[in-house]
């Protein structure tokens, strides 16, 4: 069985850290660490099945990045992550293209349900 491909969009190490030791046994494990590599990541590699974007991230945020993806890729699961958790910073994600969003720090149960609603 091939593993599926997440892509973590993350600029702080420790928070990439402990969501690649989380993933790392059960899926690939891709990087970008800031809005701008995730966009160019999405678009240059097909074989990614879910992106787990941060909002908050130098050169371009993830909800200006989703908003981007979503122009060329418009079904890829895009999983928002935020420690800013005001219902206006979801509900614009949401609109802008977000398929769900998850509360810093990010828990595993939570964390794997949301992968496994969408399949992976």
């Amino acid at each position: 069985m091939n593993k599926k491909t997440i892509l973590i969009a993350e600029d702080n190490d420790s928070n990439y850290m402990y969501l690649w030791m989380l993933l790392r046994g059960d899926y690939n494990v891709i990087r970008a660490v800031n809005g701008t590599q995730a966009v160019e990541s999405v678009k240059k590699n097909d074989s990614i099945d879910l992106v787990l974007m941060d909002i908050k991230m130098p050169e371009m945020t993830g909800v200006e990045a989703t908003e981007i993806i979503r122009q060329f890729n418009p079904t890829i699961p895009i999983v928002m992550q935020t420690s800013f958790a005001f219902d206006q910073d979801i509900e614009l994600a949401m609109r802008k293209g977000a398929s769900a969003y998850l509360t810093k720090p990010v828990l595993r149960d939570p964390l794997f349900a949301e992968l496994h609603r969408f399949g992976l």
